[in-house]
Order: structure tokens, then sequence, then C-alpha cells
């Protein structure tokens, strides 16, 4: 489970299974969940949660980056 801290500081420590919500669409979706963690590249796989088939690819360091993603799932 992750903690408030975690949440607001937008930490990539246990990205197994976490949602993420992009500031712009990608690929037409906002919301998108870890598929695969690349950890020699520094790299997740993410897929959009209302259509699987939609997949992008972030650096780690993109993550932490609040004015690109937001830990959860938000609107």
């Amino acid at each position: 489970m992750i903690n408030n801290l975690d949440r607001k500081q937008n930490r990539v420590s246990n990205l197994e299974n976490s949602k993420w919500t992009s500031i712009r669409k990608l690929k037409g979706w906002r919301h998108f969940e870890v598929l695969n963690i690349n950890n020699k590249k520094n790299e997740v796989e993410l897929f959009a949660v209302c259509d699987k088939s939609k997949k992008v690819i972030v650096k780690k360091s993109d993550l932490k980056k609040k004015n690109s993603w937001i830990r959860g799932w938000k609107r």
C-alpha cells in the first residue's frame, strides 16, 4: 500500500502495479498502470487503464516530475 508521503512526493519506490495520472493525454488517455519495470534502462512501461492495448514507456525520472505525472488516479 502506498502511504501519503509517497503519493505527495511522487516517489517511484514500489512501482509494481502502481497507478499514475498523466497531466497531458498520452495516446488519448490519462490514467495508466505499471506493466513492466526495466531497472537497467530506468524505464517503466505503462498501459492505459481503459484501453490496455495503449502502452507508453517513460523514464523513472519523468514519473517524479509533478508537472508531468501524479501518483494515483486524479481527475
